[in-house]
């Protein structure tokens, strides 16, 4: 005891034992464990409520006689796929991954586990009895088929009792039990079947826990308040449930067909349960598939636009994985139809502005010249306008670590209002960003690109067709057919017309592209097989083709970012299939004509892809023998051989250009 001053004259006299929490009485420990499992809502709430009552009891929760009971309670159960069956299992831990700690029985020292044999002999609820029962037949050894049988029982007791009755404050009190927790012991009670199948009580309790979860199935069907997930878990367990006679397998199937139709609208779970009637009746697999693809169709009616297209999708590509042609051609219809409204779609706008000396400097650049020929040179030298790929993908990464967008599928809608691409891994999530990163280069560089084509033609005048395409084929050491077509092209632009220019640019790369693959003599050519006629591979082939030889990544990806998908403008697909109907900008059309170009000027010089040949002048001194030396040293690792050949080409067109300088001062 001890004194302690007070106000005035008074004091207080304090007792420090007065708040300690006491040690339990012997059998305090088993009549915790009752009221635990009788109180608490789930089982994951038992841990918090035996603290709660052994703290309002003013006993001590950290006690050694109640740390068997403290480590049981750190077992729950939950229902698990294993060797493709499901059950519920007993395990330390509700958390799934490769960070979960877990605990195993097998390995508890001797005091836990006879702690739990005696709260499993002197525990009264049912609860209580099934779990620390449950934990010694985890554990193994001796007597585990009839430990086992125990714990089916007191399982099946523990759900087939509505409330639980427990004593609070000397008066007993009603607590209504968790439908969940109810539909798990009864999976349990499933699950411990086949361990207890040596015990003398194995086929009575077989009935008894089958009727049991019937009867929680039957009532979870009927209930006003949705019972998916136990009602669900439940079936599954029954249908690998080993010892169920005809009547209640027939029972078991007309269950499924009830809970397929009671919970229509919720579409992972209509495939679930059509597995499981599949499983239990396989001449049911043809009417169950379509009544998977019929409840997306149904969830799809009466939805916002942009939820029925979801559901729509969804069954449209189910029902062709399934092969039913009539439901997936009614799903078409209705995207079709569905496409011609609003979706919702919201713009997001942001300005930056570049600095004007900037933007003048890169037209500059882009036009410079004391000719049209010298000017377009210049445009032709231009980078790569979706920029330089290790950078983008580089910003790519950066901009998403760490942030929800790495975690979160996204669909891509094509311009006919359709779905078109899912981005779902994290691969494909990169490469959206990629393509976001890559789209913001070509908005960017689109427009210098535009303005840079009008002010030749303002400096020089639109040059004569036939000398546009003899300049455009490498005088002769190309191919005149596509520089002609490109010089079309270029004039179109330059007399506004960025439609006509667009459309006779943009489906013409793939025919360059294909020259430029057939020059250096790849196969690019897929016979003809059964019904299939013989065709040349597709644009995205070519350019894996130009990849083993040098092509620059960072012009593939900008074919790729400009002209295909799934994350690119995709605008040879739009254009070759009119869904390009508005009229084009300028950049739009100067961005195809840079891809145009791009293999017809390579055509000049198709070994040297990864540096296509390049003419110094003398505005801009650079890609000299050393420069070019330099360059091709930085991918020497990918092509030693390309040094020498770029060294010559560069020698080359710098005699000629001293020539022509020559010639000009006298």
């Amino acid at each position: 005891m001890s004194e302690m001053p007070a106000d005035g004259d008074e004091k207080i006299i304090v007792d420090p034992d007065e708040d300690k929490p006491r040690e339990p009485h012997a059998d305090e420990v088993a009549q915790l464990a009752d009221a635990t499992f009788a109180i608490a809502g789930r089982w994951l709430q038992r841990s918090d409520k035996f603290h709660s009552l052994a703290r309002g009891n003013s006993i001590n929760p950290e006690s050694e006689k109640f740390r068997p009971l403290r480590r049981g309670l750190g077992y729950f159960l939950r229902d698990e796929v294993r060797n493709g069956r499901r059950q519920v299992v007993l395990k330390s831990t509700w958390i799934v991954g490769p960070g979960a700690a877990t605990s195993n029985p097998k390995t508890e020292v001797a005091e836990i586990i006879e702690g739990w044999i005696e709260l499993a002999q002197t525990a009264k609820s049912p609860g209580a009895k099934a779990h620390f029962l449950d934990l010694l037949v985890c554990r193994g050894g001796p007597n585990t088929p009839e430990r086992a049988a125990q714990a089916i029982s007191a399982y099946v007791d523990f759900a087939s009792a509505s409330v639980s009755r427990v004593a609070v404050a000397e008066e007993d009190h009603d607590v209504p039990l968790n439908e969940r927790d109810c539909s798990l012991s009864l999976g349990r009670a499933l699950s411990l079947l086949h361990i207890a199948s040596a015990s003398p009580q194995a086929g009575a309790l077989a009935s008894k826990a089958a009727a049991a979860a019937f009867q929680h199935v039957r009532v979870g069907l009927r209930s006003s308040v949705p019972r998916v997930g136990g009602t669900v878990s439940l079936l599954a367990v029954l249908t690998v449930t080993a010892g169920l006679d005809a009547e209640q397998r027939k029972e078991l199937s007309s269950l499924i067909r009830q809970a397929m139709t009671s919970y229509r609208t919720l579409v992972h779970v209509v495939d679930e349960l059509a597995e499981l009637a599949t499983s239990l009746d396989p001449t049911t697999r043809e009417e169950v598939s379509r009544e998977r693809v019929e409840a997306r169709l149904d969830s799809a009616t009466d939805r916002e636009p942009m939820v029925a297209m979801v559901f729509l999708e969804g069954a449209a590509r189910l029902a062709k994985d399934l092969h039913i042609p009539d439901l997936a051609a009614s799903a078409t219809r209705r995207m079709q139809a569905l496409a011609k409204e609003d979706l919702g779609f919201h713009v997001f706008e942001t300005t930056a502005s570049i600095p004007t000396e900037l933007m003048h400097a890169q037209v500059h650049l882009l036009s410079q010249g004391r000719d049209w020929r010298e000017s377009l040179e210049s445009w032709l030298q231009g980078p790569p306008p979706s920029g330089d790929a290790d950078s983008n993908r580089r910003n790519a990464r950066e901009s998403m670590a760490g942030t929800l967008m790495a975690f979160l599928p996204s669909v891509h809608f094509g311009a006919d209002n359709l779905p078109r691409w899912h981005a779902e891994s994290e691969d494909d999530r990169l490469l959206e960003r990629l393509g976001w990163f890559e789209d913001l280069q070509l908005a960017t560089n689109g427009d210098l690109l535009a303005v840079a084509l009008n002010r030749i033609a303002e400096m020089h005048g639109v040059p004569p067709l036939e000398e546009l395409a003899l300049f455009l084929s490498g005088d002769g050491r190309g191919d005149y057919a596509l520089g002609l077509a490109l010089a079309r092209s270029l004039r179109r632009y330059w007399h506004q017309d960025f439609e006509g220019s667009l459309h006779t640019s943009a489906v013409r790369v793939e025919a360059a592209a294909r020259r430029l693959v057939l020059l250096l003599d790849e196969p690019a050519y897929s016979v003809a097989r059964q019904n299939n006629p013989g065709k040349y591979v597709g644009l995205s082939d070519l350019l894996d083709i130009l990849a083993q030889h040098d092509f620059d990544e960072s012009w593939d990806r900008f074919i790729r970012s400009l002209l295909l998908g799934p994350v690119g403008k995709n605008l040879r697909h739009d254009v070759a299939h009119g869904f390009q109907v508005a009229e084009p900008g300028p950049a739009t059309a100067a961005l195809a004509l840079r891809a145009f170009s791009l293999f017809v000027v390579l055509l000049w010089h198709p070994q040297s892809l990864a540096f296509p040949a390049r003419k110094p002048s003398f505005w801009q001194p650079s890609w000299t023998i050393v420069d070019a030396a330099v360059s091709a040293i930085g991918s020497a690792g990918r092509s030693p051989a390309m040094i020498p050949r770029l060294v010559r080409i560069e020698a080359s067109a710098a005699w000629s250009h001293l020539k022509s300088l020559f010639r000009g001062r006298t």
